[in-house]
C-alpha cells in the first residue's frame, strides 16, 4: 500500500487492523501518514505503528495528537542474544475519532 497515495482504495474500505514500520524516517511522511492512519481506520481499529526511535518521532507523536489519536508507546530493544542489535518504539494507537 503506498500510504501517501489511497485513490484506490474505495472510501468505505476500513480496516480492523493496520500495521506499519519504518515509515517516520523524513518528516515529510508524517502528515501523510497520520492523514492515512485516519482515512483507513474506524472507531475500533487498532493501528500498530513501529519506530527504530527516529529523529522524527517527536512529530509523529505530536500529528498523532492532533489528528484525535490517543496512544501507547512499548520499547522494544533487541541485543546480541537475538542475533539483531536495535531499539525502538512501538505505537498501540487506538482511533475512537471520526473518519476523515
Amino acid at each position: 500500500l503506498d500510504w501517501r497515495e489511497l485513490s484506490e482504495i474505495p472510501a468505505e474500505t476500513s480496516f480492523d487492523l493496520i500495521i506499519a514500520s519504518d515509515l517516520t524516517y523524513e518528516r515529510r511522511n508524517v502528515a501523510p501518514l497520520v492523514k492515512a492512519f485516519a482515512r483507513l481506520a474506524h472507531r475500533n481499529s487498532v493501528i500498530l505503528a513501529a519506530d527504530q526511535n527516529r529523529a522524527f518521532a517527536p512529530d509523529f507523536r505530536s500529528a498523532l495528537d492532533e489528528a484525535g489519536f490517543s496512544f501507547e508507546e512499548i520499547p522494544v530493544a533487541l541485543d546480541a542474544a537475538s542475533g539483531i542489535k536495535g531499539k525502538g518504539t512501538i505505537y498501540k494507537i487506538s482511533c475512537g475519532l471520526q473518519r476523515v
